[in-house]
């Protein structure tokens, strides 16, 4: 399946269920834009035709007649391999929505390892199929971090963290019942929000001196500051 979705469009039809749950993470994210628009869209020309065509269809023959049914490693690619796993296992993200389509690196990047061999026509998985493979997950990581960096992963700890990166300047207990929830939580529900909030490091509070007694004020974090923490 290949298919196109503007960032609004995902965060309308994607749920956090579907991001979550499995199935966003069958999807290889690119994020890409455009710079400019053909007056005439042109045909390939005989040049690219012959340079891409024939080699396509050979690969693809390849695939159906004389590709292994199951592909290994090279010795080289094999410790490539173990290492990038390792790499995998250590970049934990505090976005659980990112993380969530993080989880299949090692199915997916091993596919796209096979699709390059086979391209090359060669009968193991070497170097250069797998660190191609690697390039093409790194992107789509880069995609999700930032369309999606933001995105906690729970509905309300999502809208209160929006919120508060929207407001740099904090919110009051009020602000958040009141401007956030328009006062349809209970109080139990928006301290289970900040609780998962503070329990990643993606917000703070501080006290603010009033007439009477202090305020508590909160404020966000942003994704690429708590990761330093």
């Amino acid at each position: 399946m290949v298919c196109h979705v503007t960032p609004p469009e995902l965060e309308r039809d994607f749920d956090q269920v579907d991001l979550m749950s499995g199935y966003g993470n069958r999807f290889l994210f690119c994020y890409s834009e455009r710079y400019r628009t053909l007056k005439h869209e042109k045909p390939l020309t005989d040049k690219e035709w012959k340079q891409f065509v024939p080699e396509l269809i050979d690969a693809l023959e390849f695939g159906h007649e004389d590709a292994p049914e199951d592909y290994k490693f090279t010795e080289e690619a094999e410790e490539l391999w173990i290492d990038a796993i390792d790499r995998w296992k250590r970049s934990a993200h505090p976005s659980s929505m990112v993380h969530a389509l993080k989880s299949r690196f090692r199915p997916q990047v091993r596919r796209l390892a096979v699709i390059f061999a086979v391209s090359d026509q060669c009968n193991v998985i070497d170097v250069p199929h797998l660190q191609a493979a690697l390039a093409v997950w790194d992107y789509s990581v880069q995609t999700v971090e930032y369309c999606l960096a933001n995105s906690i992963g729970d509905t309300d700890a999502n809208a209160l963290y929006q919120a508060l990166l929207e407001n740099s300047s904090g919110l009051t207990g009020k602000d958040i019942n009141i401007g956030v929830f328009k006062g349809n939580k209970t109080s139990a529900q928006i301290a289970r929000a900040v609780k998962l909030l503070k329990d990643r490091n993606l917000v703070i509070e501080r006290k603010i001196k009033t007439r009477t007694k202090p305020t508590i004020l909160l404020l966000a974090i942003p994704i690429h500051e708590s990761t330093k923490q």
